[in-house]
């Protein structure tokens, strides 16, 4: 099953990367998005079905996401690094797909938007466990957000799909704000529906790993 969805994907995929070289730029930029989005859901198909899992430790899932998504939309040679630091959570096939498109949201927004006119950036992916719930952040050191920023009056379709995906899928919080300094972070909290199968890391146990392209 994993299989068949995963080739239907990627030829999805593969048909939007064939249009996307004959259109103008200013279609060329969503549908490249949307081919981000796609592989995002064949990187989760990949991971499942290749260690024939029922649930997977979200650090993995961000790293494997992470770096698709940073390489589909930037190229291998982009100044663009990133850097995962997670508690061990663990979530079922259905939330690591949302996860997955959530991530691919944030840094489609970074690049995008963060970056925009720069030679690079960082992004920085933190996951913890507190309580029975989990917390996802992913930050950049970009522009930052607009002046008088509002979510909830927000029109872009990036920020649409990511307050459905949370707040109706996963039922969960999602605040987007300032990042200290300058940049931008996105925080989404949900209650994990995964449990630990003994392949992870002890729980609260930090695992930072670094990657980037330069």
């Amino acid at each position: 099953m994993h299989h068949r969805v995963r080739n239907n994907l990627q030829t999805v995929a593969a048909l939007l990367s064939l249009q996307m070289r004959h259109a103008s730029p200013q279609v060329r930029g969503p549908l490249q998005e949307a081919v981000s989005r796609i592989r995002s859901l064949t990187v989760v198909h990949d991971l499942f079905s290749g260690q024939n899992l029922q649930e997977m430790d979200l650090e993995t899932l961000c790293r494997t996401v992470v770096e698709e998504a940073v390489t589909t939309l930037c190229g291998e040679d982009a100044g663009v690094t990133w850097m995962v630091e997670a508690d061990e959570v663990w979530v079922s096939s259905r939330q690591a797909t949302i996860l997955a498109l959530l991530l691919n949201e944030f840094v489609a927004n970074a690049v995008r938007h963060g970056f925009k006119d720069r030679s690079g950036g960082r992004i920085q992916v933190l996951v913890r466990r507190e309580s029975g719930q989990a917390l996802l952040e992913v930050a950049d050191d970009g522009w930052g957000l607009p002046a008088g920023f509002d979510m909830r009056y927000s029109r872009g379709l990036g920020l649409q799909i990511a307050r459905t995906l949370v707040e109706v899928d996963l039922r969960g919080r999602l605040e987007v704000g300032p990042r200290p300094g300058n940049g931008t972070v996105v925080r989404v909290w949900f209650s994990p529906d995964g449990l630990p199968n003994g392949r992870g890391s002890a729980e609260g146990q930090l695992d930072p790993v670094e990657r980037g392209r330069r």
